[in-house]
């Protein structure tokens, strides 16, 4: 499940406390990947990771580019395919947070928490509302309707779940840049969305959340 978050305070001490120590625990997960594709027998460095990664935060990204550059597999999709996704020898676990703990350092950061692409979920109506209804009691604000994956059933769908919960409808083509070269900025909206009101009722969402007050209860 993927939250986001808009409008939020990039400076906030909490929010950098938390970033930082997920950045930390990235890095460590992105050595232990290596460590595990060298006892698989596959050649990669540890240092190219990192320099692929710069001032950023490390990923399999990461990793499947360094495979690329040296030569063990022919493309990015078939890196994740062969030795990053589950089942391959280099797969580990991201440490994550939960959906309410997630929710939670957005809204003490000041922003609106939105669900993100919600057909990832693999959830069809009463299970889908059920997620949405818990969702909305942590602090969610909006949800992601229109997505460059989204076939027009599941946005009528989620632009009806949207009205009966009162959410915000927000949009988002998925873009990855070279890592998803098959997706192109703005792919999925097709016009279907009024950027400026969206971002407006983002804002103002996120005022009324601010006057209301947040705790957050996160792990250390």
């Amino acid at each position: 499940m993927h939250i986001l978050g808009y409008y939020i305070d990039y400076k906030h001490p909490q929010l950098l406390e938390r970033l930082s120590w997920l950045r930390a625990r990235r890095r460590d997960r992105g050595e232990e990947i290596v460590k595990r594709l060298h006892a698989a027998g596959v050649m990669v460095t540890w240092d190219r990771v990192l320099q692929l990664a710069g001032a950023g935060s490390v990923g399999r990204p990461h990793v499947a580019r360094a495979l690329l550059e040296a030569g063990q597999v022919p493309s990015i999709s078939e890196a994740f395919d062969r030795y990053l996704n589950p089942g391959t020898p280099g797969f580990l676990e991201k440490i994550q947070f939960t959906s309410s703990q997630a929710i939670e350092l957005i809204c003490s950061s000041g922003g609106t928490a939105v669900l993100a692409h919600p057909a990832t979920l693999k959830l069809r109506n009463e299970g889908l509302e059920a997620c949405i209804e818990e969702l909305i009691s942590e602090g969610l604000r909006g949800i992601e309707g229109y997505w460059s994956k989204h076939d027009k059933p599941e946005v009528s769908r989620y632009e009806e779940l949207a009205a009966h919960f009162g959410l915000i409808m927000t949009g988002g083509s998925d873009f990855h840049g070279a890592n998803k070269p098959t997706i192109e900025l703005s792919a999925g909206l097709n016009g279907q969305l009024d950027e400026a009101s969206v971002l407006r009722t983002l804002k103002t969402r996120n005022t009324q959340a601010l006057l209301q007050g947040c705790v957050v209860n996160l792990p250390v």
